[in-house]
């Protein structure tokens, strides 16, 4: 099944000017993201002692997670029949997120979005559930999570989701590494599902000397990006997560890949 997902979900906001052209991914938050069509978010935790949990791009802030996990349980209310994958990707700070602090930070999911999380699928042949299996089961959210200790102890998250990222900021070689990915690389997680991250990505020097920007990569890439999975890869790949999402059209082109293929009926 293709999905469309955004990378770096929850940064869209709340930090200074100074750093937001390498730190903003998204430019809608996450509640837009999901009315849109998006289907896949993609987040990476922080903790703060007495302030608690919030969003991150690496080692920087970006805004409190409790709002958006208050969003995702809205629209899940509101779409029972829509399915949503979050992936709790990394813990970049502090740098020994401990089991503590991995526990305080599960309690929070599962009391915010625990009724809706799908149980870990037992897989056969490497395949995950289809969408009739999930929706006699009433649950539309998939937790994956970062931490495969914590995944055991707590049977509504899933194993984590594999990344597969190009770290490039040129778009030639994000093509040929996408290609060759899609050829020739599967998941090696329990996870059966597998995220493109088809995203240009700054180079130190590039932030040193602000030679660009999140966004401008963005544009530079997403009308790329829209071409390659229509018209070459469009029933080859499981998530596909860009940034500025409102810049490409990829949940146009996944909501016509999985009606053609007969995953999905209008």
């Amino acid at each position: 099944m293709f999905i469309p997902g955004t990378h770096d979900s929850g940064s869209y906001a709340g930090v200074s000017p100074l750093v937001e052209n390498y730190v903003l991914n998204q430019d809608r938050n996450v509640w837009t993201q999901l009315v849109s069509g998006i289907r896949y978010l993609d987040f990476r935790i922080g903790y703060y002692n007495r302030e608690g949990f919030f969003i991150n791009h690496d080692l920087i802030r970006v805004t409190r997670i409790g709002p958006i996990l208050q969003e995702i349980r809205k629209f899940l209310e509101l779409a029972p029949k829509e399915i949503v994958v979050v992936d709790f990707h990394r813990f970049p700070y502090p740098t020994n997120f401990s089991h503590e602090i991995h526990r305080q930070f599960v309690d929070i999911l599962y009391k915010e979005l625990g009724q809706f999380a799908l149980p870990s699928w037992q897989l056969q042949s490497g395949e995950g559930p289809t969408l009739n299996d999930i929706w006699a089961r009433n649950r539309n959210l998939i937790i994956c999570y970062a931490e495969r200790e914590i995944v055991r102890d707590n049977q509504w998250l899933w194993s984590p989701l594999q990344q597969f990222w190009g770290d490039t900021n040129k778009v030639p070689e994000l093509k040929r590494y996408l290609e060759r990915t899609i050829r020739e690389q599967r998941p090696v997680s329990p996870n059966p599902m597998w995220a493109l991250m088809a995203e240009l990505t700054p180079t130190p020097l590039d932030i040193i000397f602000r030679t660009n920007s999140l966004k401008k990569l963005a544009q530079e890439i997403n009308g790329e990006v829209t071409k390659w999975f229509r018209d070459e890869w469009v029933n080859e790949t499981n998530i596909v997560a860009t940034d500025y999402f409102l810049g490409n059209d990829l949940i146009n082109v996944a909501i016509h890949a999985n009606v053609a293929q007969g995953i999905l009926k209008v």
